[in-house]
């Protein structure tokens, strides 16, 4: 995303990525020519390709957006940069690659507060107990920690909600015919399996749309393979591997890497991306990718920070309506009709998150995608007719929908 489209999405809709009423550079807190620093602690390299490739390419909106504003570089450095803003202010931005998910990304984290950095974002579940307990110690500093579920005062977490982008994308797949789906899975975390839920009641509306109703009661339209990994190229190539030669018609990736994706393209068969646009890493059999947009995320919170507005012991779980999520890289072999009826469901789950998000109402009930009679693969109901899953319920359940074939590790 340029910095034209990124500034076009942000200032003018907002769609919840500026808080209401909030100037483009609203007056700051800080003293004239202070330095605002902001630190973001990387799981993995910027190269990897997914899901730190996607955190990298946040923070690179974040320097296009304030340029586009009147922002002048002053500093490049190969891990950070820092911003003239037109508030008698600058702006530094740093990273850190390879921080993992241990106890050195806490280090990396408490040696950022020491600096007197003002907001650090965590980006990954791991790191969550460690940045709390950096929050604990240093009560000034704003941390904002992806994907875990843990707040206090001066801390928050977000996501992405990954599940919708995901149930698209299936519903693609099903109005192409796709039957027989094998799926690369990383760790069994309620962000997996609610990805790997949503994807198949995707395939399942598609399909039935598409007037296969035989195909969408499989009980194995979904085969799952487990890395316990979320980059494991040797293992993802094996995984796909075997997926292509055991006559799988589609092979959709949930790994860090293209590597899954490329190997399904190498053997003749399509793929679903997952995480960046896999067709710009050689994978030209991809139906489409769904992506992790964190860019309207990270110039929402330095904003607010920055105007002396950013609240702790809170959480953002955004979807289309928050720029957090996206479908890139469409294939060509999809055709204009179902890439149509996939666009205008989007244009749907956007304006019900929207909808939700005013009347102050639970967002996954209101988008419908987990609402009943749903199954278990056991042919259990696990969702009865008239009744939905709840964000907190979509965000903390690991149970899989009929259709998924394959054991949820414990």
């Amino acid at each position: 995303m340029d910095a034209k489209k990124l500034n076009k999405f942000i200032a003018p809709a907002m769609l919840l990525v500026l808080i209401a009423g909030m100037c483009l550079f609203p007056q700051s807190t800080m003293a004239e020519d202070e330095e605002f620093k902001v630190a973001f602690v990387l799981l993995w390299e910027c190269g990897d390709n997914g899901w730190t490739a996607a955190a990298c390419r946040g923070i690179q909106e974040v320097k296009e957006y304030y340029l586009s504003q009147g922002g002048k570089l002053l500093e490049a450095q190969p891990n950070g940069y820092l911003i003239e803003l037109p508030i008698d202010s600058r702006l530094r931005v740093t990273w850190v690659e390879r921080a993992g998910d241990g106890p050195d990304s806490g280090r990396i984290i408490r040696d950022f507060a020491y600096k007197g950095y003002n907001l650090v974002f965590a980006t990954t579940f791991g790191q969550m107990d460690f940045a709390l307990e950096v929050a604990k110690e240093f009560p000034k500093l704003a941390i904002e920690h992806c994907s875990g579920y843990k707040t206090r005062t001066n801390m928050n977490w977000y996501m992405a909600r990954n599940e919708v982008s995901a149930y698209v994308a299936g519903y693609v797949a099903g109005l192409m015919g796709y039957h027989k789906v094998g799926t690369v899975a990383t760790h069994p975390i309620p962000e997996v399996t609610r990805d790997i839920d949503a994807f198949t009641l995707g395939v399942q509306r598609g399909l039935r749309e598409a007037g296969h109703e035989d195909w969408a009661s499989l009980p194995d339209l979904n085969t799952l393979i487990w890395l316990n990994s979320w980059r494991d190229p040797e293992g993802e190539v094996q995984a796909a591997q075997t997926f292509v030669d055991g006559g799988y018609d589609l092979v959709r990736q949930m790994a860090d890497t293209p590597d899954s994706a490329k190997t399904a393209c190498y053997g003749g068969v399509p793929a679903v991306g997952y995480g960046m646009d896999v067709k710009q890493f050689g994978a030209d059999c991809a139906l489409v990718s769904t992506t992790w947009l964190w860019g309207p995320h990270f110039i929402k919170k330095i904003n607010e920070v920055l105007a002396g507005k950013w609240q702790g012991d809170s959480s953002f779980y955004g979807g289309f309506a928050a720029g957090m999520i996206g479908l890139e890289g469409w294939g060509e072999g999809v055709p204009e009709d179902v890439k149509a009826k996939a666009l205008a469901l989007v244009d749907e789950l956007t304006q019900k998150e929207i909808a939700a998000r005013e009347a102050n109402q639970d967002v996954t009930t209101a988008l419908g995608i987990f609402c009943g009679p749903i199954l278990d693969p056991t042919g259990e109901t696990i969702i009865t007719a008239g009744a939905c899953w709840t964000d907190n319920e979509v965000l903390s359940r690991r149970v899989f929908v009929y259709g998924i074939k394959g054991q949820l590790p414990q």
